[in-house]
């Protein structure tokens, strides 16, 4: 099996591009069997239980509990740019 490496990319003070959001990422040379049984789990879990998953979830791999997920709409008004043309693409 080939290494795999997650990898980030910093968009901090970068122009806002939609269309970067949506260029595919690189594809790994192998199927971890791990990897694709964890997804198949959250993809499973989300369907049976929803924004209940999700609160779940974003606090297992985010450390933080979320009460909403919607971005009020005085906070995407103060978003600098055309943030609103990305966030509702």
């Amino acid at each position: 099996m080939a290494d795999l490496m997650l990898t980030r990319t910093d968009l901090r003070n970068r122009p806002v591009d939609a269309g970067a959001f949506r260029a595919p990422a690189g594809r790994s040379r192998g199927e971890d069997a791990g990897a694709l049984a964890a997804v198949r789990e959250i993809i499973a879990a989300v369907r049976a239980r929803g924004d209940e998953a999700l609160r779940d979830l974003t606090e297992r791999f985010d450390g933080c509990r979320i009460d909403r997920f919607r971005v009020p709409d005085e906070e995407l008004d103060a978003a600098p740019g055309d943030m609103k043309s990305v966030v509702f693409v």
